[in-house]
């Protein structure tokens, strides 16, 4: 019970470690302007197409953020191919996953070939970049009205198209109609292989795509490539996510006392990059103990009387 007491002590939200410090050229401006200086702007575009957790975390426009990502996916797939062969770049958002046989659902995480270059947070969208001249397509999914009645409003394509700060946004029933009207010599998608996890990622395949001239060979590497090089605002977001994790350790640090479990390490650590960092997606946190290579489910349940008498 008394080391409950001490988590419970460290991770109150009387006793947080704060987060002024934050990236101090970022955050030294009002909210209303953090996003264009982050994104390296002179301002910032309108509220709707701003990412935004709440005060105190890191406001994201996302034209000036995404849009310099698209435009230099443009360049390199302009340098790699012949004018002739130059066409429109499509792909896939994430979909909602079901646990296991149930009508529960996984929390969703968005794609992240998708995310870096849309930065859409909802499930079930698509996205298409014309390589020839830049322009943005956004696919949303065509939902019934009885999801209003759980979910809220239906938003439609003018919401998401100024959300998104993308050219166009139309339903994903009308993906094929619109790629064929746009006549471009090949719809290039992603094929390749991931060379950390070992996993093959397989063309795309969608109502219409058999009347299409999908290319295989290119897309995966210039992309994988562009993903190297980092904008100013990739970089300026790195810096704060890099600082959110470093604070959460911290207090996971300070919270780590003999008779504490490691699940409530791990507890702490969600817990304080979301509430304090508006980060509710985390990575893999440094692990420590007898084990610092993995920390995850079936390790939790251990003391860490070990680890302070080693």
């Amino acid at each position: 019970m008394q080391a409950l007491a001490h988590v419970a002590r460290i991770s109150s939200p009387c006793t947080r470690l704060p987060l002024q410090h934050v990236n101090r050229s970022l955050m030294n401006t009002s909210s209303a302007s953090q996003c264009g200086a982050a994104m390296g702007g002179s301002g910032m575009g309108p509220e709707a197409q701003c990412f935004y957790m709440g005060p105190g975390t890191l406001k994201i426009d996302r034209e000036q953020f995404h849009g310099p990502i698209r435009q230099r996916v443009c360049e390199r797939m302009r340098a790699a191919l012949p004018a002739e062969k130059q066409g429109i770049i499509l792909l896939k958002g994430g979909d909602v996953e079901s646990v296991y046989s149930t009508d529960g659902e996984q929390l969703f995480r968005q794609e992240a070939y998708f995310h870096y270059m849309f930065g859409v947070n909802e499930d079930g969208f698509w996205g298409a970049l014309d390589v020839r001249n830049g322009r943005g397509y956004l696919f949303m999914p065509r939902l019934p009205e009885s999801y209003g009645v759980w979910m809220g409003v239906i938003q439609g394509p003018q919401y998401y198209k100024a959300k998104y700060a993308v050219d166009q946004v139309c339903y994903v029933d009308d993906l094929a109609s619109v790629l064929s009207a746009a006549a471009a010599p090949c719809i290039h998608v992603l094929a390749g292989k991931n060379t950390d996890s070992g996993i093959e990622i397989p063309p795309l395949s969608f109502p219409g795509s058999d009347s299409l001239n999908i290319e295989t060979d290119t897309l995966f590497r210039e992309l994988n490539e562009a993903r190297v090089h980092k904008t100013a605002g990739e970089i300026a977001l790195m810096r704060y996510v890099n600082n959110v994790g470093s604070r959460a350790h911290v207090a996971m640090m300070q919270a780590a006392c003999p008779g504490a479990m490691e699940y409530q390490m791990e507890s702490l650590f969600r817990h304080y990059t979301y509430t304090h960092g508006g980060c509710r997606n985390q990575g893999k946190l440094c692990g420590g103990f007898n084990s610092p290579a993995v920390f995850g489910p079936g390790l939790g349940h251990r003391l860490l009387e070990a680890w302070f008498s080693s």
